[in-house]
């Protein structure tokens, strides 16, 4: 790959946190061993993926980020009809070194989820997660013919705030307060003040995950330039249809399909927390008969849920200290990812409190 920047030296979420684990007290007082944050990575080569040729395996990657329009994308592309996009969104089959339970586990599951594709130019799935994952590139240059993966990267910190209010309602976040979560981050990472449903922990290192940079190099380094593309959020929220005929147009299909986009996910808050709490770990007899289900349909059932446990409101911006203390904290980091992608990111570098989006 040419460019001096593609061969920059990068980090990873492995080397931001040790994979050792730490005592976490109980109700009873006691102590129980968890895993940090981060398992430990998978090895190269272990992902339990065999070389694939041939159309089965996907060749569309929305690789990133979360909070950053992937499932509008997701959505949009897939009503394209040179287009075929799993029926499941966020498989999270590729990223084995992030901590996800409900993921797709094996290949037959995974390539299933493909099958009815009938001759499109793309076959593609979209998990976010993937940009901050050690393994998941290397497993698409692997196992990918001809691949094409979308990043789509959005302003650190509006992001950050947007992500915290989705982690709230989905149990993953059991601190309300946005401060008190950054705060929180020490204490987490001694194994304290963990919620009981971590997926992912990587979501809880807020003052890690708001750095794109290594990430970006990663990505540089493993792709050549016709491979991969990153997208602006703020590019796309001021002209969808013409960044979707940019995209098209990079992917190789039609770019002059108009395209359905459907609106942008708003901020949200839960209409019942035990409802949230009953999906997001149900008792063992409910396990026992989705486990019986055959395909993805107790996934699809539960997502569905989830949504219909919802509501719009509106939340209150982010207190301008905040936004200022986050700001300066990206700072180097946007400006890292400036000299890597050649934008002008001066926007992302503002103080201005910020509302969700």
């Amino acid at each position: 790959m040419s460019g001096s920047t593609r061969h920059a030296i990068f980090g990873s979420m492995s080397t931001l946190d040790s994979a050792s684990k730490v005592d976490k007290p109980t109700a009873a007082g006691g102590s129980r061993d968890v895993e940090r944050f981060v398992r430990t990575p998978f090895p190269a080569g272990v992902l339990p993926i065999s070389p694939m040729a041939g159309p089965r395996f996907p060749n569309l990657f929305i690789a990133g980020v979360p909070k950053a329009a992937t499932t509008t994308w997701y959505q949009a592309l897939d009503h394209h009809p040179d287009v075929f996009m799993s029926p499941r969104k966020e498989m999270r089959y590729l990223d084995r070194d992030l901590t996800f339970d409900n993921r797709v586990e094996t290949e037959d599951a995974y390539l299933a989820h493909f099958a009815d594709a009938e001759g499109q130019a793309r076959i593609g799935e979209a998990s976010p997660w993937y940009f901050y994952s050690d393994e998941a590139p290397r497993s698409i240059r692997d196992n990918a013919e001809d691949p094409r993966v979308l990043v789509f990267l959005r302003d650190p910190v509006e992001r950050l705030y947007s992500l915290h209010g989705q982690m709230v309602n989905s149990g993953a976040e059991t601190i309300g307060s946005f401060r008190e979560a950054l705060a929180a981050q020490p204490d987490r990472e001694r194994g304290r003040r963990l919620p009981d449903l971590l997926e992912p922990r990587e979501g809880l290192r807020y003052w890690d995950i708001a750095h794109y940079g290594p990430h970006v190099r990663r990505y540089l380094d493993t792709f050549d330039d016709e491979e991969l593309m990153f997208v602006r959020f703020d590019d796309f929220t001021t002209d969808p249809e013409g960044v979707f005929r940019e995209v098209c147009t990079f992917l190789g299909v039609d770019p002059n399909v108009r395209p359905a986009i459907p609106a942008s996910n708003t901020h949200r808050v839960l209409r019942s927390h035990r409802v949230r709490d009953f999906l997001a770990d149900p008792p063992e007899p409910v396990r026992e008969i989705a486990h019986r289900v055959p395909g993805d349909w107790p996934t699809q059932a539960r997502d569905i849920l989830w949504q219909l446990n919802l509501k719009p409101a509106e939340r209150d911006p982010m207190p301008e200290d905040l936004c200022r203390t986050l700001t300066e904290h990206c700072r180097p980091d946007i400006e890292d990812v400036e000299d890597l992608l050649g934008w002008d990111l001066s926007d992302w570098r503002r103080r201005d409190p910020l509302e969700e989006a």
